[in-house]
């Protein structure tokens, strides 16, 4: 299976990515029971503005805990 391409905010790329995404997490090999661990995985595949958004996420995930708010 080809490697994941890293998402930089080209919104002409981004379904291309959200596909790839999905095809590795329902992967049966790939195994990421809860929605967090999904998340996680698509946030490795950042760069850029997207990557500095996601760390914050993350950064807040990390602090408060998974929320309905986050």
């Amino acid at each position: 299976m080809p490697a994941i391409k890293m998402f930089n905010r080209d919104q002409s790329k981004l379904k291309e990515f959200l596909t790839q995404i999905k095809i590795r997490i329902n992967n049966k090999r790939l195994k990421l029971v809860t929605p967090f661990n999904k998340i996680i995985y698509a946030g490795m595949h950042l760069i850029g503005k997207p990557l500095k958004w996601f760390q914050l996420y993350l950064s807040e995930t990390q602090t408060n805990g998974v929320t309905t708010t986050n």
